[in-house]
């Protein structure tokens, strides 16, 4: 389980939700550019985290560890003031993921 919330604050659970270890090093968005996260959605083994300010995360093992998305050029992900939802979109084992802002699409997939 993975659970975010404001201030950036990361959580993750490997033990059915008995423990809940914070998530070490930068909060999401970056030291002193902390953003609330808005929603995580789960799928090709890898969890995706998207909230304020376009920022967008992904972590591979499970939650313990997370890495800022990179957006490609041309793409100016900033420019949203708040990615509000991200969704698994697939095929099983890929890494395509829908995250929008209100009913506008922001970014699609990552690496």
């Amino acid at each position: 389980f993975v659970l975010g919330g404001s201030s950036g604050k990361r959580e993750y659970s490997t033990d059915g939700g008995v423990s809940w270890p914070g998530v070490g090093g930068a909060p999401f968005g970056g030291f002193g550019q902390q953003s609330t996260i808005s929603d995580i959605a789960y799928g090709g083994g890898v969890f995706v985290a998207v909230g304020n300010a376009g920022k967008m995360e992904y972590s591979r093992d499970k939650g313990e560890h997370w890495t800022a998305v990179t957006f490609p050029e041309g793409l100016f992900a900033e420019n949203y003031s708040n990615l509000n939802k991200v969704v698994y979109i697939g095929p099983a084992g890929s890494e395509r993921f829908f995250a929008v802002e209100g009913l506008e699409l922001a970014y699609s997939s990552f690496k």
